[in-house]
């Protein structure tokens, strides 16, 4: 069960060569998590995350693939003040984790363009075991609500309860609308803030790019909002140097999501 100050249970996306963990809360403080015995940090250029809901916490793949287990830990802020801040009480709450371990065939679960239909997406998640789940954007009809947004991490809450790892690849339709923004706190990204990034898995290697929309950024539909013709010509460029550097060949599992 999710109790608070949480509002859903947690979810551990893979990215890179590590997981992002990102959960919410029912009110805004700082964040941070435990693997280990060491606490990793909702940070943002040397300074602690205290003033949204959205929590996002980076913690290296071997650290938590090794601990199997990790505990959220939020403290309520009443005053940022200047000096001598006033901090509330800290919650903290421990999941257990399954990484995909030494699979070189681990079982992936594929949920895209489910537009909403998250009950329709969670009976299909009890269909059959896995060992990771991925979601493959447009998993709403728009970002015109919060709550559209959210269902990422809600249909992950329900999904793994914050015990598996996640893939996520950008749909077109969820960076549509007033809460589009909120993607950047809501989904992962990489170091360099990009939503298109590389991620390891043991013997499992991944590409995810973000193919951004489905009309030319000229469209009238978007009234000169989108610029992904530039940012598709950016990921052109970091793929072929992700295939040059050529630390896919060490992974006998390969795989690309956009």
């Amino acid at each position: 069960s999710i109790s608070s100050p949480y509002t859903l249970h947690p979810t551990v996306f893979a990215v890179e060569d590590g997981y992002q963990i990102i959960f919410t809360t029912e009110g805004t403080g700082m964040a941070w998590v435990e693997v280990g015995g060491i606490k990793y940090k909702d940070i943002t250029t040397g300074n602690m995350n205290w003033a949204s809901k959205y929590h996002k916490v980076t913690v290296p793949r071997i650290a938590l693939d090794t601990a199997r287990s990790y505990k959220l830990c939020f403290q309520s802020m009443s005053t940022r003040a200047a000096y001598y801040p006033e901090h509330g009480s800290t919650v903290s709450r421990t999941y257990p984790f399954t990484p995909i371990g030494d699979k070189t065939s681990p079982v992936l679960l594929c949920l895209s363009d489910f537009r909403g239909l998250t009950a329709e997406a969670q009976a299909v998640s009890q269909t059959k075991s896995f060992d990771l789940l991925f979601i493959g954007g447009d998993y709403a009809y728009h970002g015109n609500t919060e709550a559209n947004i959210r269902t990422l991490l809600s249909t992950c809450s329900t999904i793994t309860s914050g015990t598996k790892p996640v893939i996520y690849s950008r749909g077109n339709r969820e960076v549509r609308g007033n809460y589009a923004y909120l993607l950047d706190q809501a989904a992962p990204t990489s170091a360099e803030g990009k939503s298109y990034y590389t991620f390891e898995q043991n013997n499992l290697f991944g590409i995810v790019l973000d193919t951004g929309e489905d009309k030319a950024d000229s469209n009238s539909a978007y009234g000169g909002t989108i610029a992904y013709e530039n940012f598709r010509k950016e990921q052109t460029q970091w793929l072929k140097e992700v295939v040059a550097a050529g630390k896919w060949k060490d992974y006998p599992t390969r795989i690309a999501f956009a």
